[in-house]
């Protein structure tokens, strides 16, 4: 029977070691390759999603704006024509422009005080 050489042993678990720490280097190479891939696909997901919500906000705050406006308009419009026809009149106001928003409005000009 042959002997071992004196290092056999120390030889083979260095090589073993060796074996095991480049698996386990690779294999953590690995799983931080795919948690770095995993992350920016959902940081990516997550600023997609962040803007289709601002997108969908501006498009909701544009809309509600838009409707404002228009009956904002549309009450002017009714207000003015009905102080065409003399339905009631604005008071008005020295050195400015009657207000839509002033809170007297007169029903006629028999019940609107004077001066």
């Amino acid at each position: 029977m042959q002997s071992l050489p004196q290092n056999f042993f120390c030889d083979e678990l260095c090589a073993g070691a060796q074996n095991f720490c480049d698996e386990l280097c690779a294999g953590a190479q690995n799983f931080c390759d795919e948690l770095r891939a995993g992350a920016q696909n959902f940081c990516d997901e997550l600023c997609a999603g962040a803007q289709n919500f601002c997108d969908e906000l501006r498009a909701g705050a544009q809309n509600f704006c838009d409707e404002l406006r228009a009956g904002a308009q549309n009450f002017c419009d009714e207000l003015r024509a009905g102080a065409g026809r003399g339905e009631f009149r604005l008071p008005s106001i020295r050195g400015g422009v009657p207000s839509p928003c002033s809170p007297r409005i007169y029903t006629s000009s028999k019940t609107a005080p004077s001066g």
